[in-house]
């Protein structure tokens, strides 16, 4: 299982003026895979993958939702440590990862 967290710069053109002109994603991991049939499949081993992410400096996480029934195998402090969102398909994490807070 390999973890490279990259500094990524979106530029934000067509957002309202009240937004940053560019979109940091650097502290940002999202964890799944897809299926050859389309589906998204739960993480393996969560609440390493967590910690590797904590250990590389991560901020944030997009999990799919196909993980939620693995969460209570999560140590409460590591996972509280974390900004948490879910996506339910691959579009759902491209439009969350570049939101802006």
């Amino acid at each position: 299982m390999t973890f490279e967290l990259r500094s990524w710069e979106v530029k934000s053109e067509g957002f309202p003026d009240r937004h940053p002109s560019r979109v940091r994603l650097g502290q940002l991991v999202i964890l799944g895979d897809m299926s050859l049939g389309g589906n998204i499949v739960p993480v393996e081993n969560l609440a390493e993958c967590l910690r590797l992410a904590f250990d590389a400096g991560a901020k944030r996480i997009l999990l799919p939702m196909a993980s939620v029934g693995d969460i209570p195998s999560i140590p409460g402090e590591l996972f509280a440590k974390f900004q948490t969102a879910f996506y339910a398909d691959p579009v759902d994490a491209a439009f969350k990862a570049v939101s802006v807070e």
